[in-house]
């Protein structure tokens, strides 16, 4: 058995996140787990988790902490085979409150909760920064040389 491999695809919306974390986790072999298709599914099903979520994105913010630690808890399944992948964006949709004025707010909102939890990660673990500023193949071979793999 190989080494147990961990990898937390972050970036603001339509940064292309879901994009680059399934092709690592097919080239890898590793269990994608997506916060924003566990986010759907509970919006798709009713269930208390997804009114929370709904409600969040109806009022055009990000969603809370406590409903993203309930999604995490998934991690402490043991069905990922050497690894997973936690992709934690969701697919670009237009949404009644994208003004450009509530999309600067979402941003500035989504800067100020993730800088603090990258400057911790930082402190404790390797983070690497790439350009996802290119066609998603070169963004896919940059991740893939700079991981080593």
């Amino acid at each position: 058995m190989g080494p147990v491999r961990k990898y937390i695809v972050m970036g603001v919306q339509g940064s292309g996140k879901g994009t680059q974390a399934e092709l690592l986790a097919d080239a890898l072999d590793l269990e994608h787990i997506s916060v924003g298709d566990d986010f759907r599914w509970n919006v798709e099903h009713y269930t208390k988790l997804g009114a929370q979520v709904r409600r969040s994105v109806a009022g055009g913010e990000l969603v809370s902490d406590d409903p993203v630690e309930k999604v995490v808890q998934r991690l402490n399944e043991h069905d990922w085979n050497y690894g997973f992948i936690d992709g934690c964006g969701g697919q670009l949709v237009a949404r009644a409150d994208d003004s450009p004025e509530a999309v600067r707010a979402r941003l500035r909102d989504y800067h100020a909760k993730t800088l603090p939890v990258l400057e911790l990660v930082r402190a404790k673990e390797v983070v690497l920064e790439v350009d996802a500023n290119q066609p998603a193949g070169a963004v896919q071979d940059e991740i893939r040389k700079r991981l080593g793999v």
